[in-house]
């Protein structure tokens, strides 16, 4: 059911009802969905706020109206959970669903940090770092791209290869232990390289994370901007 004393729209709320329906099979592709007034009756709601969630899920791929017909279930990708509060690998939450990761990494380069980057890193301004891109796939598609700053006297062996697989990975393997991460989480309109490493048509949303990673201790390992697909992507706030 909704929650009308919840600071979720009731749209968004509905929106996301229906599309767990689809995710889990109740509502299967072909399906016809309830009529904007079946739900505006069985959720207590007004007709404008069932054309508004079902309005965003068309757009969004998963409907299609028909005229004279109905709504339509034409898709049920489903989307990776990403818990905003709870620090998780994209390889380990890929492998968890059953898909297959892959890792492109098409820059890996040293560089010198000035001053705003070396105040993220809590380093000395002009002290190496690697910068790195990398385009995370799940099943050959393009689901995340990703730049990011590590300091090299933390990882001063580290190479292409190891970036193929998971970086969280590797980082443990050298002795360091990660803490948690702050990010930053807004939508974003991405530049035509984004847009072109991640598969996107021009002026296509995308979800945009600022991310500082930590080690034990406190010090930090990694600063990232990462770029989500957000067909592939939605993001959870766990109760702990």
């Amino acid at each position: 059911m909704l929650d009308k004393n919840s600071l979720i729209p009731l749209y968004v709320q509905l929106e996301n009802l229906l599309l767990e329906m689809i995710e889990s099979g109740e509502l299967k592709v072909g399906d016809i969905i309830p009529s904007e007034n079946e739900l505006s009756k069985n959720y207590s709601i007004s007709r404008m706020t069932a054309k508004k969630a079902i309005d965003n899920l068309t757009i969004k791929g998963f409907l299609e109206r028909v005229k004279g017909k109905g709504t339509f279930v034409i898709g049920k990708e489903k989307k990776i959970e990403l818990p905003l509060n709870r620090l998780r690998g994209f390889t380990q939450k890929v492998k968890e669903m059953g898909l297959i990761p892959k890792n492109i990494v098409p820059i890996l380069e040293r560089r010198k940090a000035d001053k705003k980057l070396a105040k993220l890193l809590g380093i000395d301004e002009n002290e190496d770092v690697w910068y790195m891109e990398r385009i995370r796939q799940i099943d050959d598609t393009p689901a995340v791209f990703e730049q990011s700053y590590i300091a090299i006297s933390l990882l001063p062996n580290l190479t292409r290869k190891d970036l193929m697989s998971s970086k969280f990975e590797y980082v443990r393997s050298q002795g360091l232990e990660i803490s948690d991460s702050d990010r930053e989480i807004s939508a974003e309109i991405p530049d035509d390289y984004v847009a072109s490493s991640l598969h996107l048509k021009r002026n296509e949303p995308i979800l945009l994370a600022e991310c500082i990673t930590y080690l034990k201790g406190g010090q930090v390992l990694e600063y990232s901007t990462i770029f989500y697909n957000q067909k592939k992507y939605r993001f959870k706030l766990y109760a702990d």
